[in-house]
């Protein structure tokens, strides 16, 4: 198992419908999937 314990989002995008994080000393670029950055949206 890995350890995670020592990573730091940041919440880069907050509405009722949708969340962004972005690992902290990383930057998001479009195209890129990976374990930097995360989006979550509300499907109900």
């Amino acid at each position: 198992m890995s350890d995670y314990s020592n990573v730091t989002y940041k919440l880069v995008k907050l509405t009722s419908k949708e969340m962004e994080w972005q690992k902290e000393g990383t930057t998001y670029s479009v195209g890129s999937w990976g374990s930097d950055y995360r989006h979550f949206v509300r499907v109900k």
